[in-house]
């Protein structure tokens, strides 16, 4: 039986987050993701990533980190947005569909750790392995699997570049191939961002349809995820 990863809870690193989208109903989808930016070496650098995407996401109107789960290099589970939350991953398929993300960019390819996680993941997500805010309805084996640019086309989005073998593959023991699983090319082509009330459409992760239908930054409390003892050691102690 393979060992679960070291996890990290949003609530043992001060994640708090706002409902803005509504609920994420069930998940039979899980999509994967890069940064588009610098890797993250090992758990504390992944930390660092989070805590970074959780604040540009909150300036954004999208009440917190949008992706529900993030994997640094050495295979560290950091829990991020609550599942009970809708993401703010895939602009106009935010629904039922979880978001993980890998922290790098095109050309940077996943490692050993990071992808004995994603596996790790998809087979416990449902069960108690996984903490109760960041637990899935459903068995995460029966969802269908995609890289961001499955959404939104291979010419006007290069995530999650290099890393969409793993994501494609799932639990299978072979990657597929180049053929099977093409990376990306092109420039990205989006148009601007709008703002529509205290809420940020990018049309990558969240369309001008899910900005609208947002409820206002202002009227909504910001909560913590939900206590989870046994999980929700601060990352140092919990070694």
């Amino acid at each position: 039986m393979q060992a679960p990863p070291k996890i990290i809870t949003a609530r043992s690193i001060g994640l708090a987050f706002q409902n803005l989208f509504g609920d994420l109903g069930p998940e039979t989808n899980v999509t994967g993701h890069h940064s588009a930016g610098a890797r993250a070496r090992d758990w504390r650098v992944g930390v660092e990533r989070a805590k970074q995407f959780h604040a540009d996401h909150k300036a954004k109107g999208w009440g917190g980190i949008g992706y529900h789960y993030v994997i640094s290099d050495d295979g560290a589970l950091i829990c991020a947005r609550p599942t009970i939350l809708k993401g703010t991953h895939v602009g106009m398929h935010n629904s039922s569909n979880i978001g993980v993300n890998c922290p790098g960019t095109v050309g940077d390819r996943p490692t050993a750790q990071q992808r004995s996680t994603y596996q790790w993941l998809l087979v416990n997500a449902h069960t108690a392995a996984v903490p109760k805010a960041h637990r899935t309805d459903r068995d995460l084996r029966q969802a269908r699997l995609w890289g961001h640019h499955d959404w939104q086309g291979h010419e006007t989005n290069l995530c999650p570049g290099t890393f969409y073998a793993m994501y494609k593959a799932g639990l299978s023991r072979d990657l597929p191939t180049e053929e099977e699983a093409p990376i990306p090319k092109g420039p990205e082509q989006y148009p601007e961002p709008e703002e529509h009330g205290t809420t940020v459409a990018d049309h990558r992760h969240v369309s001008p349809d899910e900005a609208l239908q947002a409820r206002d930054m202002g009227d909504v409390e910001e909560k913590l995820p939900e206590p989870d003892p046994e999980f929700d050691e601060p990352p140092e102690v919990a070694g």
